[in-house]
């Protein structure tokens, strides 16, 4: 899809489908995911984890149609976190620092 799910206008109304369908052409199978869903309103809540090299993505795709089924919501939350270990310890694992440290225990 060319400007992914949504074209020039997000407000364009996009089904969970296509949501779960652009994730994985972007992001390949997730290494997790979950549903859930509600009885008193339609409602389905999925979330899918992707670990890749230095980085963990978390997505929340929610749907919900209120009784009646006129007005329709989905909310997708993507969360990129950096998992790369601090460049400043791996400097220190790279030089192998090693202090003699005072023994705690009396002689």
């Amino acid at each position: 899809m060319a400007g992914g799910p949504f074209g020039s206008n997000p407000n364009t109304p996009v089904s969970y489908l296509e949501l779960l369908t652009e994730l994985s052409g972007k992001y390949g199978k997730p290494a997790e995911s979950g549903c859930r869903a509600e009885d008193e309103i339609i409602a389905i809540q999925c979330t899918l984890r992707w670990e890749m090299k230095g980085v963990l993505i978390e997505a929340l795709i929610r749907t919900a149609v209120p009784e009646g089924g006129l007005d329709a919501q989905t909310l997708l939350a993507v969360t990129a976190t950096d998992i790369r270990p601090d460049s400043a310890f791996i400097g220190l694992k790279e030089k192998k620092i090693r202090k003699k440290l005072p023994s705690l225990m009396p002689k």
